[in-house]
């Protein structure tokens, strides 16, 4: 299917011909690179549906401004294409991965990542997408990766060697990484939280939680409480000549000051007594008013009894003085 005379080609886990394969010498060198990382994934074949990358380009194709191979760390050269998919380039090949067909194993997208010289976004998504899909131990592994930038040992070490792997040669600022801290510090607590039957192991990953979070806004040491031991004895030693100088200029004052506090307190106490005394007051009027409106109610239903046997009465005919039971209420 062509789109803008661009052909896009799918990577499926079968082998195909060589013969739809890209006649380009860069072509060849991003296949080989890519398919050495990941030798059971990486095929170029026709159109057949897409397992976990998909190629953009069939050509090399050099970011403006930089070499092939190389992305720059502060911009980011290629959109990530959703959600689910980062777009990386190897030797000027471009190529989306998606994120769905992520393995728990964070090892081979982290090799990808590296081989790829990815920038400092997709290292994020990844990790974030890891940490979504409740694996916080490979979103751990992911951004550490991305923060120490080890090179591999073995047999990819020189293809490791033709791009620059380490986030430290691109001069990442150390404002700019703080979303990785977040996300680390965020991992750590996820961890604490799920072993929070085992009380140490969660105690080392709350310590690490609160390590990366620091790194995001440092320590916040309070700088008033050292001097306050060296202030308590200038104080005393400036206290004791005073009261010996004024005589008993100071216990009158505080003499004065007890006496005003009780006379405070007994008006106090005062008022108290006397809101209890109205109160009493009011409970008892109420309870009259109560007992008052219970008779009254207890009158008004006799009456109203009377009132309805009058009627019956009068309906059937019968005088209400003859054969008119004595009432007893």
């Amino acid at each position: 299917m062509k789109t803008q005379s661009t052909q896009e080609y799918y990577v499926t886990s079968t082998s195909q011909s060589d013969s739809h394969r890209s006649s380009s010498a860069q072509s060849s060198i991003a296949t080989d690179a890519v398919s050495s990382i990941l030798p059971s994934q990486i095929t170029f074949s026709g159109p057949a549906p897409s397992s976990s990358i998909t190629v953009l380009s069939p050509t090399p194709q050099t970011i403006p401004g930089t070499q092939p191979g190389c992305v720059s760390g502060k911009v980011m050269a290629y959109p990530n294409i959703s959600v689910d998919y980062i777009t990386m380039s190897l030797s000027g090949i471009l190529f989306s991965y998606n994120l769905n067909n992520l393995k728990s194993d964070p090892h081979e997208i982290t090799e990808l990542l590296r081989a790829t010289s990815s920038e400092y976004g997709n290292w994020i998504v990844v990790g974030a997408f890891y940490r979504r899909k409740g694996l916080p131990h490979a979103a751990i592994s992911v951004i550490q990766t991305m923060l120490q930038g080890l090179a591999s040992s073995g047999s990819h070490q020189h293809l490791l060697n033709l791009f620059p792997l380490v986030m430290a040669q691109r001069q990442i600022p150390e404002e700019d990484l703080k979303p990785a801290y977040l996300l680390l510090c965020g991992c750590e607590t996820d961890l604490a939280k799920k072993t929070r039957h085992d009380h140490p192991l969660s105690a080392v990953h709350q310590e690490k939680s609160i390590k990366w979070l620091r790194k995001v806004y440092g320590d916040f040491k309070s700088t008033s409480v050292p001097p306050l031991p060296s202030k308590v004895p200038t104080v005393e030693c400036s206290t004791a000549p005073r009261a010996s100088s004024t005589g008993g200029s100071t216990p009158s004052a505080s003499h004065g000051h007890d006496q005003a506090m009780e006379q405070e307190i007994q008006s106090l106490r005062d008022n108290l007594n006397h809101q209890m005394s109205l109160l009493a007051s009011l409970r008892a009027s109420k309870r009259k008013l109560e007992d008052e409106f219970d008779a009254e109610r207890s009158i008004r239903l006799k009456l109203e009894h009377q009132v309805d046997d009058f009627k019956r009465d009068r309906l059937r005919g019968i005088p209400w003085h003859a054969e008119m039971p004595y009432y007893r209420y």
